[in-house]
């Protein structure tokens, strides 16, 4: 028969033993489908959720002003590298205004998510989104 050994919530091992097989300090399940990896939140086992999209390195400045539009975030990008002064403000203004794409690990990137209260999850959904602008 079929078992799963599962520790910390999470199917382990998946073995062939008869039925009734225990092991110490672990729980053992039968189940027909389940792959290591599977969920176990104590009662049912289900499979876990799908991987999220790589996130992109680059994706084109159009891209980007258009997830930010699509987002309602744009307005307020731009108010904010306008707003940058000295000449971190001057780097940005022109990095937005001349730069054909735009890098996710670049300092603009991440100051502007800072700005727009995105936390690196949101940064990365937006481009995410974005690379899928054709």
């Amino acid at each position: 028969m079929r078992h799963l050994v599962i520790e910390g919530g999470k199917v382990r091992n998946v073995i062939e033993a008869p039925e009734g097989f225990t092991l110490e300090e672990k729980i053992v399940l039968p189940h027909e489908t389940a792959q290591i990896g599977w969920l176990y939140d104590g009662e049912t086992i289900t499979p876990p959720p799908p991987e999220p999209d790589p996130v992109p390195a680059a994706v084109s400045m159009r891209q980007a002003r258009l997830a930010l539009s699509r987002n309602g975030l744009l307005a307020n990008a731009e108010g904010a590298i306008a707003a940058m002064t000295g000449p971190e403000g001057d780097e940005a203004r022109i990095e937005w205004e001349y730069a054909t794409e735009l890098r996710r690990a670049h300092p603009l990137v991440v100051a502007l998510g800072a700005t727009l209260g995105l936390d690196d999850a949101a940064t990365d959904d937006l481009f995410r989104q974005a690379v899928q602008i054709l």
